[in-house]
């Protein structure tokens, strides 16, 4: 079959949803070793069919990768480009050679580009946590095409502005928008399935205006309207997690000297939280602890000693195929950070569960002291 033949018959699976794994496999190592290319529309309804199959072949991608790069100046139409950017934003895929085409093809061709191109450019760079060099003229161009009437839907405002906040770029009126009780008070209209993600969204926002923008003016959440919002993890997450929690019980019992399974009002999850003294031994956190800003500590922190939040990262904190973190996952650090918390990170290609007690327990402790030294 040739290379159009084998990308047709993806797509057939995809819009009949067959994800028949065996055969897909297949598909995709013979549509990696062609020579040829597939033109730039045909790559989109390839990439889309990926994503709507849940199959992101990494050397599919690569192909896909390699295409496109070579037609870059082939493109014609904003809605190959929109497609593409969603389906790279929804999969989580940071090509960075693609980012910067399709980022530069935007600010070339705003005039041209629906308003939804437009923000699946925002959402996409806000995912995969990356900054094109053009950003600065990027949103010079954009920006004043996305606004809360070119985007009427509430729920696609409210992803274009925390996409904006997650990559800096959010001004005071984007924020007062969605904060504004009048706004927030459509929430409960949305679809049962979507109320916990946007009030996660609502939260990190409201934590960027509270501890990024000094110079915010506008309206806050009421915090006690989201004390039901509760951030749920996968199995495999818990998994990992409750490793590294009984691994660090050997050196830090709780509740005296860590806290666990944190959530805060900024919409984040913090899976450990403890402290340590000048010397870098632990010290108790009950003591000291803020909840990332909720209440007022028991007790000043002694002179020196530095207050730690960890995060433990599963495959599907990262971009796929990448040891980049997602957008979300960034701005979790950045907002924690602004609470004076220095930062420990326990990604899941370093973490050998099947490793030794022993061993487990040094790297912890060596990623702890490594945390303290360098921040």
């Amino acid at each position: 079959m040739s290379y159009t033949d084998l990308s047709r018959l993806l797509c057939t699976l995809a819009t009949v949803k067959r994800r028949v794994t065996p055969v897909l496999r297949s598909l995709a190592f013979h549509m990696a070793r062609q020579s040829d290319r597939l033109p730039p529309k045909q790559l989109s309804n390839v990439l889309y069919a990926m994503n709507s199959l849940s199959f992101p072949d990494p050397l599919l991608l690569e192909k896909i990768a390699n295409d496109f790069v070579s037609q870059g100046n082939a493109i014609d139409k904003p809605t190959v480009v929109g497609g593409i950017l969603t389906c790279m934003g929804q999969m989580r895929w940071r090509n960075t050679s693609m980012l910067e085409i399709l980022s530069e093809w935007v600010e070339n061709h705003v005039n041209i580009c629906r308003t939804s191109d437009i923000a699946a450019m925002v959402l996409t760079l806000a995912s995969v946590s990356y900054t094109p060099t053009n950003i600065d003229s990027l949103f010079k161009a954009i920006i004043p095409k996305l606004t809360s009437v070119t985007i009427n839907r509430e729920t696609a405002w409210l992803d274009v502005v925390w996409s904006l906040s997650v990559l800096g770029k959010a001004t005071e009126e984007h924020i007062a928008s969605v904060l504004n009780p009048s706004f927030v008070s459509k929430i409960p209209s949305a679809a049962q399935h979507q109320r916990t993600g946007i009030k996660l969204k609502l939260l990190n926002i409201n934590a960027v205006a509270r501890l990024s923008m000094p110079a915010y003016k506008g309206p806050f959440l009421d915090l006690s309207d989201f004390k039901d919002v509760i951030i749920t993890q996968g199995r495999h997450e818990l998994m990992l997690a409750k490793h590294v929690q009984t691994m660090l019980h050997n050196f830090l019992p709780p509740p005296k000297y860590i806290r666990e399974n944190i959530q805060t009002n900024m919409g984040i999850f913090v899976d450990a939280e403890l402290s340590v003294g000048k010397n870098g031994k632990p010290i108790p956190i009950e003591d000291f602890t803020t909840n990332f800003g909720e209440k007022e500590s028991s007790k000043q922190l002694p002179e020196g000693a530095q207050k730690l939040a960890m995060f433990i990262w599963d495959y599907r904190d990262y971009t796929i195929g990448s040891q980049e973190l997602t957008g979300i996952n960034r701005l979790a650090m950045e907002l924690v950070r602004k609470h004076d918390y220095k930062i420990v990170q326990i990604p899941y290609y370093e973490y050998n569960m099947k490793a030794k007690t022993i061993k487990n327990v040094q790297y912890l402790e060596s990623k702890t002291k490594e945390a303290v030294s360098t921040s």
